[in-house]
């Protein structure tokens, strides 16, 4: 016997109790695998016991009970625009809206943090360019001030700009 055969009597002794035959190798497979002994007993224990419980009394009508239900919410479903509605008449959607919600509030929250990053980064430079030129030994002149801009442009310039310039001025 293999483990395959072993699920299927087991899950055979949920539904019905086990023939003489059927218990012999359980036991049988439980002696040649300790390891599995206290999972196969807790099963058949278990088994064992649902089997003693009464039987559910249930109405006659009761599958057609349950069929009208499903066509009740899969009425209402149609009329509600292909929304689930609550039994009580109400429209609560939470369930369907809040993971949307959360995932556009974890993407803000990932892109504002980026913002911050970057801004952050920015900040960080133009501390390190001031200290840079406190740093200085000499003292800035009034009139690098004053042309500060066109330096700041020139400075961000691409360098074909530069070849373009040298080219025109030989």
């Amino acid at each position: 016997m293999n483990e395959h055969e072993l699920n299927e009597i087991l899950d055979a002794a949920w539904r019905r109790p086990l023939t003489e035959a059927e218990e012999a190798t359980v036991q049988d497979w439980a002696v040649r695998h300790p390891d599995q002994r206290a999972e196969i007993e807790s099963v058949l224990t278990i088994s064992r016991s649902l089997q003693q419980l009464p039987e559910a009394s249930v109405p006659s009508n009761f599958m057609s009970r349950v069929w009208q239900e499903i066509d009740a919410s899969e009425q209402a479903e149609s009329k509600q625009g292909g929304f689930p509605v609550r039994a009580g008449g109400g429209s609560r959607l939470w369930h369907l809206w809040l993971p949307r919600f959360a995932t556009g509030l974890a993407a803000v929250a990932i892109a504002g943090g980026g913002w911050w990053r970057y801004e952050a980064g920015q900040r960080a430079f133009l501390v390190h360019g001031i200290e840079a030129a406190a740093d200085a030994t000499e003292p800035l002149e009034p009139a690098m001030l004053r042309e500060f801009e066109a330096i700041q442009i020139l400075g961000q310039s691409p360098a074909s700009v530069d070849v373009e310039l040298l080219a025109a001025l030989q």
